[in-house]
C-alpha cells in the first residue's frame, strides 16, 4: 500500500495543473479576497465623519416664563422646565453623542463663517438654530403657531453625507414633536422628570472576531481540498484505461487494498494541502498571530478529522469512476458539485447573512461543516461545541466508504 500511496503523491506533484488547482489557486484567492474584503468582513472599514457647522442664535430671551406661570407654576419650577426643554441643548446632546461615535465633526460658527465653509466644501452642512425656539415650542403646545424653525443647509442633496444629515435632524424633530404632542394631548402640567434609572450596563464575554484573512484561508482551504478527491479519482481512471489497474490485479493486488490506498492518498494529500495553505497564510499574512500552542494542536486535530472525509470521498469517486466508460464523474464533481458545496458552505461569503436555511444546509456538506468547526475554534469555542459537527463528519466518512466499497468493481477493470 505504501508503494500505491507513493505513486499517487508523485503523480499529483508532477502534474502542474494539479499543483495549480490544489495550492496556487487557493492561495491567490486568499490573498485577493483577504486584501480586498478585509474591511467589509470585520466591519472596520473606515467611514469619514461628516462635518457640520452649527449656527446657534439662541439668546437669553429664549424662555417662555410667562406661558408657564400663567398655568399657575411657581417661577422656580417654570425655570427648571424651560432648562429641561431647551431645543438647542437637546440638539447639542444628539450631536455630542454622534461625535463620540466618530460619525460627526461639529463646530459652532457665525452665520458668515458657516456659509463660507459650506461654499468651500469645508463642511457638508450648516444647521441654524433660531432664537427663542424653546419659547415657540411652548407657544405651539398652548395652541399658538411657530414663526421660526430649525434650518439645515447641505452642500449637495444627492450625496450620502447630506442624506444622513437630513435623516438625523428629521428624526430629531419628529421625536421631539411627538413628545410635545403627547404632553399636549394629555393636558398635564409640565413636570421636570428626575434622575430615573434607565437600566444598567453589563460587560459580557464575546467570541474573538474573525478577520478576512482567517475567513478566506479557511474557506478556500475547505473548497480546494475537495479537488484532492477528484484529482486522485481521475488518475484512477487513467490507470484503468492504460490497464495498469488490471495488471495490478493480475499480479495479486487485492481490490480492497487498492481502494484503501486511495483513501490513504486522499487523507495524506488533504493534510499536506491544508498544512501548506495554513502555513503560507500565517507566514505571509500573519493570519493566526498570537495563537497559543493549544490552538494549533486543536487545528491539527480538526484537520486530521477533515482529512478522513476527503479520503472517503476519494474512495467513492474512484469507485464511480471505475464503473464508467469515461471520466465524467470526476469532471462533474470538480466542475459542479464543488461549486455548489463551496456556495452552501460559505467559502466565498458568510451564508448566514443570506439565509439561515442555507447555513443549516451548508453544515450538512463536508466542507461547510468543517468550515464552521474551524471558525468556531478561531473564535474561541471549545471542542465540546464543535463535537456534533465532528461526529457528523466521521459518520459521513464511514457511510461514504461503505458505499464506495459496495460500488467498487471487484472483477471488471477494462
Amino acid at each position: 500500500m505504501l508503494n500505491l500511496l507513493k505513486k499517487d503523491i508523485l503523480t499529483i506533484s508532477k502534474a502542474r495543473s494539479e499543483v495549480l488547482i490544489l495550492l496556487v489557486m487557493p492561495f491567490v484567492l486568499i490573498a485577493i479576497l483577504g486584501l480586498s474584503l478585509g474591511g467589509l468582513m470585520t466591519g472596520s472599514a473606515e467611514i469619514e465623519p461628516i462635518h457640520l457647522a452649527i449656527v446657534d442664535n439662541t439668546t437669553e430671551r429664549d424662555g417662555g416664563m410667562t406661558i408657564l406661570t400663567d398655568q399657575g407654576l411657581p417661577d422656580e419650577q417654570a425655570t427648571a422646565i424651560i432648562e429641561n426643554l431647551k431645543v438647542n441643548r437637546q440638539i447639542m446632546t444628539v450631536i455630542d453623542t454622534l461625535e463620540k461615535e466618530q460619525l460627526l465633526v461639529a463646530e459652532k460658527m457665525t452665520t458668515e463663517a458657516a456659509n463660507e465653509a459650506l461654499n468651500h466644501a469645508d463642511v457638508e452642512g450648516v444647521l441654524t438654530i433660531p432664537d427663542a425656539l424653546t419659547t415657540q415650542v411652548l407657544t405651539v403646545m398652548n395652541g399658538g403657531e411657530a414663526t421660526e424653525s430649525l434650518m439645515l443647509e447641505v452642500i449637495d442633496e444627492t450625496t450620502i453625507q447630506s442624506q444622513v444629515l437630513r435623516q438625523i435632524f428629521r428624526r430629531f424633530t419628529s421625536e421631539y414633536n411627538l413628545m410635545m404632542s403627547i404632553q399636549t394631548i394629555k393636558g398635564d402640567t409640565l413636570v421636570v422628570p428626575g434622575d430615573l434609572p434607565l437600566g444598567e450596563t453589563k460587560t459580557i464575554e464575546t467570541t474573538t472576531e474573525v478577520s478576512a484573512f482567517q475567513y478566506f484561508t479557511i474557506g478556500m482551504a475547505m473548497m480546494f481540498s475537495l479537488y484532492v478527491a477528484s484529482s486522485i479519482s481521475s488518475n484512477a481512471f487513467i490507470e484503468k484505461k492504460q490497464d495498469v489497474l488490471l495488471r495490478m490485479m493480475l499480479a495479486g493486488e487485492k481490490p480492497v487494498r487498492y481502494l484503501l490506498s486511495k483513501v490513504v492518498s486522499g487523507y495524506v494529500l488533504a493534510v499536506m494541502q491544508l498544512g501548506i495553505l495554513f502555513g503560507l497564510s500565517q507566514l505571509l499574512f500573519d493570519t493566526f498571530s498570537d495563537r497559543s500552542s493549544e490552538f494549533w494542536l486543536t487545528i491539527i486535530a480538526v484537520t486530521f478529522v477533515y482529512a478522513t472525509v476527503i479520503g472517503a470521498l476519494t474512495a467513492l469517486l474512484t469507485s464511480l469512476t471505475l464503473m464508467m466508460p469515461t471520466d465524467s464523474v470526476s469532471g462533474i464533481f470538480s466542475g459542479l458539485v464543488v461549486t455548489v458545496f463551496a456556495f452552501l458552505g460559505g467559502s466565498f461569503t458568510p451564508v448566514e447573512q443570506i439565509s439561515p436555511f442555507i447555513r443549516t444546509l451548508g453544515n450538512w456538506t463536508p466542507n461547510g461543516a468543517m468550515m464552521t468547526v474551524y471558525l468556531q475554534q478561531i473564535q474561541g469555542y471549545s471542542m465540546t461545541d464543535s463535537m456534533p459537527l465532528l461526529m457528523r463528519i466521521l459518520l459521513l466518512s464511514a457511510i461514504l466508504f461503505i458505499v464506495a466499497w459496495g460500488l467498487f468493481p471487484k472483477r471488471r477493470f477494462s
